[in-house]
C-alpha cells in the first residue's frame, strides 16, 4: 500500500499519454513514454497481487470503454467533423469519351496548353481534354498527335513539323 499513491500517479500518466497518441499524429512517442509508465505502475506493485490483479482489472476495463467508444463514433459516422480524418473532396469531372468520339481522337492533331510531364493538357478542335506521353516531356505548346485512346487515357506524342 506504500506505493499506491506512486502507483496512481504512474496509471494517471499512462492513461493521459495514451489520450494523446490517439488524437496526435507523429511517431508514437507518447503511447511508448505511457507504456512504460504502466510497466512502472505494475514494477510498484510486485509484491502486492491485489493492486497486480486492480491494475489488470483497471486495463481491461479501460480497453472495454475503448473500443466502446470508438464502435460508437464509427457506427454514428461522427468522423465527418472530425479533425484526425480529412475530408477534403475533389470536385471535378473525367473525360468521358464513348467508342466514337475515341476513333474520331485517333490520329488527331492537337496543341499542348500545358507542360506534358508525362500528362498534361491539349487542346483538340476547341476542346481541352487531359491526355498523356508515353514518357517524354513535352514542353507548352508543343503539337500533338492522338496515337491510341484507352479507356479513358489519350496517349499523345509530338507531331512532326509542319512543312
Amino acid at each position: 500500500m506504500e506505493n499506491m499513491t506512486a502507483t496512481l500517479i504512474c496509471l494517471g500518466i499512462g492513461i493521459l499519454l495514451f489520450v494523446i497518441e490517439m488524437f496526435t499524429p507523429g511517431l508514437g512517442i507518447p503511447g511508448f513514454v505511457g507504456a512504460l509508465a504502466f510497466f512502472a505502475a505494475v514494477l510498484l506493485q510486485i509484491n502486492n497481487p491485489v493492486g497486480i490483479v486492480f491494475m489488470v482489472a483497471l486495463a481491461l476495463f479501460l480497453i472495454s470503454v475503448g473500443l466502446l467508444v470508438f464502435f460508437r463514433i464509427v457506427s454514428g459516422r461522427k468522423f465527418e467533423n472530425s479533425k484526425v480524418v480529412l475530408n477534403e473532396k475533389i470536385n471535378g469531372f473525367s473525360t468521358n469519351l464513348t467508342g466514337k468520339e475515341a476513333q474520331a481522337l485517333t490520329g488527331g492533331m492537337g496543341k499542348a496548353v500545358t507542360p506534358l510531364r508525362p500528362a498534361g493538357k491539349a487542346e483538340f478542335d476547341g476542346a481541352v481534354l487531359d491526355v498523356s506521353t508515353a514518357g517524354e516531356y513535352l514542353p507548352e505548346g508543343t503539337r500533338v498527335t492522338v496515337e491510341k485512346v484507352e479507356g479513358l487515357r489519350i496517349l499523345v506524342h509530338a507531331a512532326p513539323p509542319e512543312g
